[in-house]
């Protein structure tokens, strides 16, 4: 898939504004929404969830998305791949547009049945108990994978959805539980809100 320059530019924009520590928001959430309208055209190709529409699941993951820099992702994937080889047992980075870890990515794909899986290559990984590699990394970072997964861990999670609503589902990709304690989104320094605030602001402006 191609990234239109502007996609490009506003990552790059939104990435310097992060540096800037401002407490107005009004720059930053121009930014934002033009970087989510934009990879909204990208989505809508992309594999339909299994009970939310694409943009309830995009929704899940925005706060990370809009803060996303490609150029330090670049860095976090040198980090991923270098832990495979020197700290294996170690450090677990995110990486990727949905700022995923391989502790998440391991965890979803090993509880979720294989017939939900719509990709091989993830299946294989799964089968051959994640032994990653360098393609691994790179075939992970990239977001229709990335995508993939967040549908994976949308069937996983189902039950609780249907309990405790979206919100719950921010919740659990934010803190990995519905229990830990709920604290401030710090990679969005303009405004003090929680990770699921942001989603939930987010969600309402684009939906």
């Amino acid at each position: 898939m191609k990234i239109n320059i502007v996609y490009i530019t506003c990552f790059i924009l939104t990435s310097f504004y992060l540096f800037a520590q401002t407490d107005d928001c009004s720059d930053f959430n121009k930014l934002s929404l033009i970087k989510i309208n934009s990879v909204l055209q990208d989505i809508a190709e992309f594999e339909s969830p299994n009970y939310l529409s694409k943009k309830e699941l995009f929704s899940i993951v925005v706060p990370e998305f809009v803060t996303y820099s490609a150029s330090r992702n670049k860095f976090e994937v040198v980090l991923v791949k270098s832990s495979l080889i020197i700290d294996a047992n170690g450090n677990d980075y995110s990486f990727g547009p949905f700022q995923m870890k391989l502790s998440f990515i391991k965890s979803i794909l090993r509880n979720t049945p294989n017939f939900v899986i719509n990709d091989s290559k993830l299946i294989i990984l799964k089968n051959k108990k994640f032994k990653f590699n360098n393609t691994d990394i790179d075939y992970l970072n990239e977001i229709q994978t990335q995508w993939k997964l967040l549908i994976v861990f949308e069937y996983l999670n189902r039950y609780i959805y249907k309990k405790y609503s979206i919100v719950s589902l921010y919740t659990i990709y934010n803190r990995g539980g519905l229990r830990k304690k709920k604290t401030i989104f710090n990679k969005i320094p303009c405004k003090n809100l929680s990770y699921e605030q942001w989603c939930s602001d987010f969600f309402i402006k684009f939906r």
